[in-house]
């Protein structure tokens, strides 16, 4: 009875150096013109891709990688490579059997052809962006409810991603807050939006609610925890940073009573069909004005950093350039003066620049604060929330700080604290 010997078996289950009753891995091994690829080897049989090796009775003992099968017959078609099994007779004498498999490849090839085609990063970075334009555009010209509603469900999506973050900064945050006080931090910054709007926008009922929250929350974790210092920081600072900073978003987009110039703008010439002149407020101007400011500031960084980045700007963000930072101010003063006389703004265009100004570097301020706390945590993104961009505070980690700065912005500076007009609430 002849004795076959075939390259590329090691014994994976079963022990010893018998593979009956147990498997034997049968890994890339190329000879020569050909490879023997993955299969098993049980009671006697190697099953490969396209073909087997088959033997009654046999045995598989290990030497040095070899496995040794007798009282049988050898039957292989490499499927993969298109190439040959190596078999050798004890002895050293070689024999090359090579099986086109025909059948095999085409099979592989309707396999490869039956794969879902992945999505390029930037075409999904894109239609995530297109989409969020215009989801945002029909939120902000709605105002009102509309708006107050996407803002609390902003707060509280923002609220599980920052904590998110917390928990997975052992080094810095080693005690993150317990689950039940995440989920009461996350109720409250969502219910700010909320409240804030069914006030009419007194600000006092905000801080009132936070107050309140705070001292509730700091009384229960020293209460039913163990306490540790960095339950109760983390917990304020997700409560300031994902609560009562973009709830101005709400209180910006509510203000009123200041008449926008008609001269010269395009506000007379607005389409009834998207609302008409009467559509336009001082909220919506300055909301729609912070916004575009913040796309200008990241379109401008990133086209002048490609283009002429040479100098870091920081190390919390290896990717930001001092020529990047200067492309996306000149952006942003650039988009804000142009804002401020389209829509005729009441003030001057000095005022339009050094908004601008304002705009971009606390724009810039919250994306650097972000990517240290994506540092801290070791995360590449916040979260998975929208297909090619992260997280929420990913994409909107420039809007935390914006919001309350311009409101304050056209309260001290155009409005002079309020003693040249008064600013209402819708």
């Amino acid at each position: 009875h002849p004795r076959w010997t075939f390259s590329g078996l090691s014994p994976r289950a079963g022990g010893g150096a018998s593979a009956r009753g147990g498997d034997v891995d049968v890994r890339r091994a190329c000879a020569r013109a050909g490879a023997v690829h993955a299969g098993t080897v049980r009671a006697g049989a190697v099953r490969a891709s396209a073909g087997e090796v088959s033997g009654r009775g046999t045995t598989a003992p290990a030497r040095g990688g070899r496995g040794e099968f007798g009282f049988g017959m050898a039957r292989f078609a490499s499927a993969s490579c298109g190439g040959c099994a190596v078999v050798e007779r004890d002895g050293g004498a070689c024999a090359r059997r090579a099986v086109r498999a025909r059948a095999a490849a085409a099979g592989a090839s309707e396999d490869d052809d039956a794969k879902p085609k992945k999505v390029s990063n930037f075409v999904m970075r894109v239609a995530s962006a297109l989409a969020m334009g215009a989801i945002g555009a029909l939120i902000v010209f709605a105002g009102a409810w509309p708006f107050a509603l996407a803002m609390a469900a902003f707060n509280a999506a923002s609220c599980i991603e920052f904590f998110g973050m917390v928990k997975e900064m052992n080094k810095e945050l080693p005690y993150p807050p317990p689950e039940w006080a995440i989920r009461l931090c996350t109720l409250v910054c969502g219910s700010l939006p909320i409240l804030l709007h069914v006030m009419h926008g007194r600000m006092s009922a905000i801080l009132i609610a936070l107050v309140i929250s705070f001292t509730g929350l700091t009384a229960m974790l020293i209460v039913n925890e163990e306490s540790h210092f960095n339950e109760f920081t983390s917990s304020l600072f997700g409560l300031f940073y994902c609560g009562f900073l973009p709830t101005f978003w709400v209180k910006l987009r509510g203000m009123s009573g200041v008449a926008l110039q008609q001269s010269g703008t395009i506000i007379p010439h607005w389409p009834a069909w998207l609302g008409g002149p009467e559509v336009w407020s001082l909220g919506l101007a300055a909301t729609l004005t912070t916004v575009l400011c913040i796309v200008s500031a990241d379109v401008g960084a990133y086209a002048f950093g490609k283009t002429f980045g040479k100098n870091k700007l920081t190390v919390v963000s290896p990717n930001k350039t001092v020529e990047g930072a200067i492309g996306g101010l000149l952006a942003t003063i650039g988009m804000c003066v142009g804002m401020f006389k389209a829509l005729g703004w009441p003030g001057t265009l000095l005022q339009g620049a050094i908004l601008g100004t304002t705009v971009f570097l606390t724009s810039i301020f919250g994306d650097l604060l972000e990517s240290v706390m994506k540092r801290n945590a070791k995360m590449k993104d916040s979260g998975d929330l929208i297909p090619g961009h992260g997280g929420l505070l990913d994409r909107f980690d420039s809007y935390m700080f914006t919001g309350s700065v311009t409101y304050y912005f056209v309260i001290a500076v155009l409005g002079g604290m309020r003693s040249i007009f008064a600013v209402r609430y819708y």
